[in-house]
């Protein structure tokens, strides 16, 4: 499980009764509340919780091919519709997301994250085919 301690331990400290180390007591007391733990919960972990740090992220800060995306979104909004440098504006736009969705979809801390970054690409494929 992802919860689980990943300390080595040494075939003295295997032994059981009160030889056992504190990390396989801790070990066990951790897996035993996984196991018990509600399937929602479970769900709720395996969705949300960061791999690398074991915290919830639904949501970070923005990165720079986020926040290029944003500038550009906010500068196009401000342009006419038809011209040449909304257009281009607009294609900065779409290449700063689909660059965070495809970052997202590889290098997505959970499933949540690689989720958005999926449907982010599915959307910008959707909107090029029409």
């Amino acid at each position: 499980m992802f919860d689980r301690l990943m300390v080595p331990t040494s075939r003295a400290s295997r032994a059981r009764g009160p030889a056992r180390s504190i990390v396989e007591r801790l070990q066990e007391a951790v897996d035993g509340c996984i196991r018990q733990a509600p399937p929602v919960r479970r769900a709720f972990d395996w969705s949300f919780r960061s791999r690398t740090d074991g915290q919830v992220v639904v949501a970070q800060l923005p990165n720079l091919s986020l926040w290029i995306f944003i500038v550009a979104s906010v500068v196009g909004a401000s342009l006419d519709a038809g011209t040449s440098p909304a257009a281009a504006v607009r294609f900065v736009a779409t290449l700063a997301i689909v660059w965070w969705a495809t970052d997202e979809l590889v290098r997505g801390v959970n499933p949540w994250r690689r989720f958005l970054g999926t449907a982010v690409l599915v959307t910008q494929l959707a909107a090029l085919l029409r």
